[in-house]
């Protein structure tokens, strides 16, 4: 079984405050930098603007709900008192604000998959970026998303799992980046924490993986039907997994190159054509983008 959780770490290295909302099919992202004598950024950093009295007449907020990020704003923001946030005590101006709508995700094309971790990276300005599927960064040259951020100089305050692209939001796990002083607030529920030592969490926690099973051995030019289950990490059935597995042949040969799953399993044929006595027929599962979630190799006796 896949559990929504919501695990939150304090890693943040930019000084903000973070707010997520989660709704039926929209997740509302949400950046406050703190006021000291009336400018921005406790640490001397971010944007350095002059907040507006409260109870001026025209107060003017940062940026309007949006999908993508939209230019700086160099429009004095309204100062928020910090009760409002959690945060008594203290003012806050709005950063940056982001809506991602699920509403949309046909328009997302095949960037929307199963098995893909979508990224709300932030700017060392503080500026969020337009959310992506990381593994469309990553599948090809195979290497681990840290790796890319820090190349880009990015920081990231939200992941947001999806383990099946037809499951609703409420069923993807979310991983929240917060700064280890100002911290997280919103509707979220926390599950969990990412200990200090672990570098960034397994996608094999939150995510589906396969699991191929086969006969010992084949024929030469002969068939083996194969079964390929979509599993947790503890290795059980996800029964009402809503996707399609994708094939790959190494050695030997596939009459489909995908396979619809039904119950959390489903099976296909693999042929030993070409292959000779002594070599092996060998088959790679992936799902969405990712490739390589499973092989099995079988003996040509």
């Amino acid at each position: 079984m896949l559990d929504p959780q919501v695990i939150v770490m304090d890693r943040l290295e930019l000084p903000v405050l973070v707010e997520v909302v989660r709704a039926e099919t929209q997740l509302t992202l949400r950046l406050y930098e703190d006021v000291v004598d009336g400018v921005s950024g406790r640490h001397g950093r971010i944007s350095g603007r002059a907040a507006l009295d409260p109870e001026a007449d025209a107060v003017v907020g940062t940026q309007a709900s949006r999908k993508f990020p939209a230019p700086p704003s160099t429009i004095p923001a309204p100062l928020l008192p910090g009760d409002a946030l959690g945060r008594p005590g203290r003012g806050f101006l709005m950063l940056d604000e982001m809506l991602f709508d699920l509403a949309d995700r046909d328009s997302f094309g095949k960037e929307w998959s199963d098995h893909a971790v979508w990224e709300f990276r932030l700017s060392p300005e503080g500026r969020l970026q337009s959310p992506f599927n990381r593994v469309v960064e990553t599948a090809l040259a195979k290497t681990a998303g840290p790796w890319h951020r820090a190349r880009g100089g990015h920081l990231c305050p939200l992941r947001l799992m999806v383990p099946f692209k037809a499951w609703p939001l409420a069923r993807f796990p979310l991983l929240v980046n917060a700064h280890p002083d100002l911290g997280l607030i919103g509707n979220l529920e926390s599950t969990g924490t990412l200990p200090p030592e672990a570098p960034f969490l397994p996608r094999e926690q939150v995510l589906p993986s396969l699991k191929l099973t086969g006969p010992t051995a084949v024929a030469p030019d002969g068939a083996a039907n194969i079964t390929v289950a979509v599993v947790d990490k503890d290795g059980a059935v996800i029964a009402d997994a809503a996707c399609e597995v994708l094939l790959e042949a190494v050695a030997g040969y596939l009459p489909k190159a995908r396979v619809a799953v039904a119950g959390g399993t489903g099976t296909f044929k693999v042929m030993a054509l070409g292959l000779e006595t002594g070599e092996a027929v060998r088959v790679k599962a992936g799902l969405g983008l990712f490739t390589g979630l499973a092989d099995i190799s079988i003996p040509v006796v």
